[in-house]
């Protein structure tokens, strides 16, 4: 009988041994990452954004992201981050972490599990951040255990090396650095961003064969030719630099993709297109002249011809005070004379190349259009030419009078 329960009491404990050793590789099982997704690559603009696929999980060290000043060391931002602001404390918690993410090269574990919240977080860091030129969309990776999603985390996706990195950085902020040299800094933001705005229109050639950097920082500061995502992301930059809260944007005008600048100038927030400002055509034609008409102008001028994109929350941009027109006094609401000799006179003075205004509506337009293109009549302002070329802008309600060099 003795020997009957010591036997018994053996293969109870075997049994339990075994259960036991089920349950563990049925955990192990359990932990094993059940879905790995790969973010959608900021395509060109004029190229449709590929779908999402899928990649291989990493089992690297998952570490907690810290906010861009932990990880870099630098001071805080003493410029407003526009995207960071509109969020709540656990979207901004999440936009901290996947920008240190981003920073460190680490992959890092969020403070959510949801991969949409990532995507529009993800939007919202790189409106903010025009020197972030060295990623390409991102990976992640969710993390479950007996069916139910316990941690996801995220890899950016870098188009750079890190020495590249590190050597692109130093001459962009070279480049910047004397770029700013020039603009003024002792005036009100407008006199800095008209500033900003001519000079980097006057250095940098629009180029579709710049496609694949004309989409970051790079193309501008150190190639000098670049696209629509490079002009907003560079003037963004200048304008942090500037003490300037921005954001880029991202849309459609004329019906096709574009990126273009919100901008907040002496308090008020306005839009500015710096590709629209340069005339020059991708082969070199155009009038080789700036374009003013899409500096600083209200969301109703804007919406004549762009249509925004983006997934966080734009102001209404109504204020018109640093408007290019009304601050150079060539915003005409009838056809003033006096207003006008007073316009060619500061041009003359100035050296400027061309006398630009804008009529407040259409009625003024037809009248002005009328009166100095149709008969001629800019010529009795300007009594020593004989002959000048013009633009005419139905949708701006601009006009543009070459003068001779």
């Amino acid at each position: 009988m003795g020997n009957a329960n010591r036997q018994k009491r053996t293969g109870s404990g075997l049994a339990r041994g075994l259960f036991v050793v089920a349950l563990l590789l049925l955990l192990a099982l359990a932990i094993l990452p059940w879905e790995n997704g790969k973010a959608p690559e900021p395509a060109p603009l004029w190229e449709e954004i590929p779908g999402t696929s899928e990649t291989e999980a990493a089992e690297a060290d998952h570490t907690q992201g810290t906010t861009a000043s932990e990880e870099t060391g630098a001071e805080e931002e003493s410029t407003p981050l526009y995207c960071r602001g509109l969020l709540s404390d656990a979207d901004r918690a999440l936009y901290d972490e996947i920008l240190s993410g981003i920073t460190s090269r680490q992959e890092t574990t969020l403070s959510t599990l949801d991969k949409d919240a990532l995507s529009r977080v993800y939007e919202s860091v790189l409106a903010d951040h025009p020197e972030i030129f060295y990623v390409n969309g991102y990976a992640y990776t969710t993390y479950t255990s007996f069916g139910k999603a316990r941690a996801l985390t995220f890899l950016a996706k870098y188009t750079k090396t890190e020495e590249e990195q590190a050597k692109e950085a130093s001459e962009i902020d070279a480049a910047v650095e004397e770029f700013l040299a020039n603009v003024p800094r002792d005036g009100d933001d407008y006199d800095a961003l008209l500033a900003a705005y001519t000079r980097l229109i006057e250095t940098t050639q629009y180029d579709t064969a710049a496609v694949e950097e004309g989409q970051n920082i790079t193309s501008v500061f150190l190639d000098h030719r670049s696209v629509c995502n490079g002009y907003a992301k560079a003037l963004q930059l200048l304008c942090q630099k500037l003490g300037m809260e921005t954001a880029l944007v991202t849309g459609t005008a004329d019906g096709g993709s574009h990126a273009w600048d919100l901008v907040r100038a002496d308090g008020d927030w306005y839009y500015v297109d710096p590709t629209w400002g340069d005339a020059l055509e991708e082969d070199g034609s155009g009038t080789g002249r700036i374009n003013y008409d899409y500096l600083c102008v209200t969301g109703a001028d804007l919406a004549l011809t762009h249509e925004d994109g983006v997934s966080f929350a734009l102001p209404d941009c109504t204020a018109t005070k640093d408007n290019y027109y009304v601050r150079e006094g060539a915003y005409f609401t009838s056809l003033n004379t006096d207003q006008l000799l007073n316009l060619v006179s500061k041009a003359l003075s100035s050296g400027a190349d061309a006398v630009r205004l804008r009529c407040a509506d259409d009625a003024v337009f037809a009248k002005m259009k009328g009166d100095l293109v149709d008969n001629s009549g800019i010529y009795q302002y300007l009594p020593d030419v004989t002959s000048l070329s013009y633009t005419v802008d139905e949708t701006m309600h601009t006009l543009c009078f070459f003068l001779p060099q």
